[in-house]
């Protein structure tokens, strides 16, 4: 059981966040949750609540693993388990991000440089508003698993050039 890594999930910073985030951001360090796991089997899922605009790519984030030396492993390998009903849901691979550690974590001092990631960006059908639902599997380089239960509030964008104000 390796208790040198520490799981840490980048939040994406987006300019109209509907709901409270469960995480910090790549380029805005402060708002995070570490997600630490320290071996064995796959734990029940954990949700994280997100919003989008409807038809609208949106970053939900960025996964990475840091060791306690600010080294990574590797890129995790992050799969849609369960897709989405109302819309895709894109994994990128080959992207860097910063880590935001807070000051009493041990890897504070590995906010300073970039790690490699994987995203998630999350595109609901054009028109559709409601509620949808996906499950993603994040999968170490050592093998730990941890399933999240994405839970998405899609609203409309509203665009007041275009709208009208009843009389």
């Amino acid at each position: 059981m390796e208790k040198n890594r520490n799981w840490h999930y980048l939040g994406s910073a987006a300019v109209c966040v509907l709901t409270t985030v469960l995480v910090g951001c790549v380029t805005k360090p402060g708002n995070q949750v570490n997600i630490l796991r320290e071996g064995g089997p796959a734990t029940a899922a954990k949700p994280v609540q997100k919003a989008a605009f409807s038809g609208i790519p949106q970053h939900f984030g960025y996964y990475a693993e840091v060791n306690a030396d600010c080294t990574s492993p590797g890129r995790p390998t992050v799969i849609v388990t369960h897709a989405p009903s109302h819309g895709t849901v894109a994994i990128e691979t080959d992207v860097e991000g910063y880590s935001t550690f807070p000051s009493t974590n041990q890897r504070y001092e590995c906010n300073k440089k970039t790690f490699p990631s994987v995203g998630v960006i999350y595109t609901s059908e054009s028109g559709y508003v409601g509620t949808d639902l996906f499950t993603l599997k994040r999968i170490s380089r050592s093998g730990d698993a941890l399933s999240l239960d994405y839970v998405v509030t899609v609203e409309q964008l509203h665009n007041p050039a275009t709208s009208t104000t009843p009389p």
